[in-house]
């Protein structure tokens, strides 16, 4: 999969100062403003289909810090490293260093978190700053500093157990004097992180130790190709330093903004878009695709079922999927499959984000859009999840396994049935749980958002009964009764109410109650609602169903026997069903036997 190509010309003079990486065609691709002249003939460089696009975000950072110890530092193996900084620079600095096979490692950080994190991910030996005395110089605190850190790990000037290297990836100036201490005779220091304008240093050590200063402040010739190499290989895991996701919309909002200024969290932020729906694997965990905290990530659970309607979910799945906060899964009951597939919502799935990718590259680059490399892209594992009957217990095998109608439960934020059919409708006013979507419209929480979109003919709408089951939905349920239409021409070629809403607006009420999530999640410790509740704005008030028919009494219909004559008295007073026989009638029809009321 090509999704990092970079193309420097022969004779460019151009300075690289970074990657441009798309959220939804995970291409990386140089702005053409941006960087150096590393290399003096045109060069691709090929992304693994093993590794996400979260990770190729951190690609530029990794290349930082592999040109700062490859390039610069030129590390050997074995030898004994100091890094001062547990940040985002210093845990992917410690990661490369490792991974070039350091002997051993100190991490050293104001902030026990996140030197904790750095021993667990990467097995470095850590050390917690000890503050200043008060009224103490930075330049006395410094040498002091560096001797208690000599003590705690049995550090010496000369030998074996001196630190060899000292990368500084904090800019402070406490630490750039204290690493310059901190070096054995002939030692490297290397100055990864911005610190102020001017600094001072101790002279004395530098020249007395022989020392080697250098600058690192970039990535350098190869270090991408070498970055993507290392984690494709597995040398250098980089997913445990993404903690946090955010949707640009959710990113600037307020608590987005507190939770990026903590100190020591998050260790890297990804804003943009989620990345391309990719299909939900079996057996289907909640805990695997829903995070324990907020991700900025809208999840819904979108019900098809028998009626003609269902000819529109892929165009609900293609809309919903362009937008990265929204992710989906589709449960289809075994009629509404008449209507689509599996194949068909993956291939509408595709061909929108192929679309969406090509514009997008087009207006970055203003050029024609490369078509394969966005079919490369889209593979086979892109889609939405359509889940089936067949589906709720194949990965069911004994007590503790997945249950799947349980699993969606606890996975959505919001579940839309569109079309609700009129068996559906009725199935669920009745309480009936017999195919999964039924068991997970009864299995749902009470703060659960549900929407129902009714879709039958306009008789089976007016019946009298559709009347009494939306009342149920609405009044107990707490559900969202949206449509239907109150006129037009039915599939079936009548005219009058049933139609199903029309997608479009089904999809912008999703995505408000989107919007609606992400905002009482950014201003809120829970994402999911108090109650039912909640405030909603719509540009109309959905139709309400037509008045209930009157129809006339109804009527009872009596067999009697040839020659018989009844005078019917109202039951409901105390009246009473009276037959006589006319006598004429039986002579003529039966002479000779008489009719009595027993044999009525």
């Amino acid at each position: 999969m090509r999704i990092c190509e970079v193309r420097i010309h022969a004779g460019g003079r151009r300075d690289v100062a970074g990657l441009l990486l798309s959220p939804s065609r995970p291409v990386l691709q140089v702005a053409r403003r941006m960087v150096a002249a590393l290399s003096g003939v045109v060069a691709d460089v090929i992304y693994g289909k093993n590794l996400s696009l979260e990770e190729g975000a951190l690609i530029e950072p990794l290349s930082v810090a592999l040109n700062a110890v490859a390039n610069v530092a030129e590390l050997r193996p074995t030898s004994d490293v100091a890094v001062f900084g547990a940040g985002p620079v210093g845990l992917l600095t410690m990661a490369v260093v490792k991974a070039f096979g350091a002997r051993r490692i100190i991490a050293i950080d104001v902030q026990p978190g996140r030197l904790e994190f750095a021993k667990q991910y990467l097995g470095a030996e850590i050390h917690v700053a000890s503050p200043m005395s008060t009224g103490e110089e930075r330049q006395v605190y410094s040498q002091r500093h560096a001797e208690i850190i000599k003590d705690a790990f049995g550090l010496s000037d000369r030998g074996p157990t001196g630190i060899d290297v000292v990368f500084e990836c904090s800019g402070a100036e406490a630490c750039v004097q204290t690493g310059m201490w901190l070096l054995k005779r002939r030692g490297k220091y290397i100055q990864v992180g911005n610190g102020p304008m001017y600094n001072s240093i101790p002279l004395l050590a530098v020249t007395d130790r022989e020392l080697t200063i250098k600058g690192s402040f970039r990535y350098g010739p190869g270090t991408y190709r070498m970055a993507i190499d290392l984690v494709s290989r597995g040398m250098i895991d980089l997913k445990p330093l993404l903690t946090h996701k955010y949707t640009v919309f959710v990113f600037i909002l307020p608590r987005a903004e507190d939770d990026r200024s903590q100190k020591g969290f998050p260790i890297k932020v990804m804003t943009g878009s989620s990345s391309t729906p990719r299909k939900s694997k079996q057996p289907f965990i909640s805990a695997d695709n829903r995070p324990g905290q907020y991700d900025g990530v809208f999840r819904v659970v979108l019900i098809s079922t028998g009626s003609v309607a269902s000819v529109k979910m892929p165009d609900i799945v293609r809309a919903l999927s362009q937008d990265g906060g929204v992710a989906l899964q589709v449960v289809a009951t075994r009629p509404s499959l008449h209507f689509y597939s599996q194949e068909s919502i993956d291939a509408s799935v595709r061909m929108s984000l192929m679309t969406l990718a090509q514009d997008r590259d087009t207006e970055a680059c203003g050029e024609a859009a490369d078509v394969e490399a966005a079919e490369e892209i889209v593979d086979e594992t892109v889609g939405v999840r359509v889940w089936t009957d067949s589906d709720e217990w194949a990965d069911w095998k004994k007590v503790g396994d997945p249950i799947l109608h349980i699993e969606l439960r606890r996975w959505a934020d919001l579940v839309v049935v569109a079309p609700c059919s009129a068996d559906m409708l009725a199935k669920i006013a009745g309480g009936l749980c017999d195919n999964l979507a039924t068991s997970l419209l009864r299995a749902l929480s009470p703060v659960t958002q549900t929407i129902i979109c009714p879709s039958m003919n306009t008789h089976m709408y007016q019946h009298p009964l559709t009347a009494d089951h939306l009342a149920v939905l609405q009044d107990k349920l707490g559900y969202m009764i949206l449509g239907p239409q109150g006129a037009g021409r039915l599939a079936c070629g009548d005219e009058g109410p049933g139609k199903m809403t029309d997608w479009r607006e089904i999809v912008s009420i999703i995505q408000d109650f989107g919007a609606m999530y992400r905002q009482r999640a950014a201003s809120s410790q829970s994402v999911r609602p108090p109650g039912k509740t909640v405030p909603l704005s719509f540009p109309s008030l959905p139709p309400l169903p037509l008045p209930r028919p009157r129809f006339p009494p109804p009527t009872r219909s009596l067999c009697f026997p040839p020659g018989h004559l009844a005078t019917v008295t109202n039951t409901h007073d105390g009246g009473a069903l009276r037959d006589t026989t006319s006598s004429d009638a039986q002579e003529h029809m039966n002479p000779g036997k008489a009719w009595s009321s027993t044999q009525l």
